[in-house]
């Protein structure tokens, strides 16, 4: 897996993580602190 951003291949991670909708699956980079969310969505 790459970073969308970085283009890092190291340091990039799926967790869940707690936003203010609940808790999201995202995948995280742990180089530039980029991170989009997976899924579940929320309306």
């Amino acid at each position: 897996m790459e970073c969308p951003k970085c283009k890092a291949k190291i340091g990039i991670m799926r967790h869940t993580q707690t936003v203010s909708t609940g808790a999201v699956h995202c995948i995280k980079c742990y180089i530039c602190g980029f991170w989009v969310q997976t899924g579940p969505w929320q309306a």
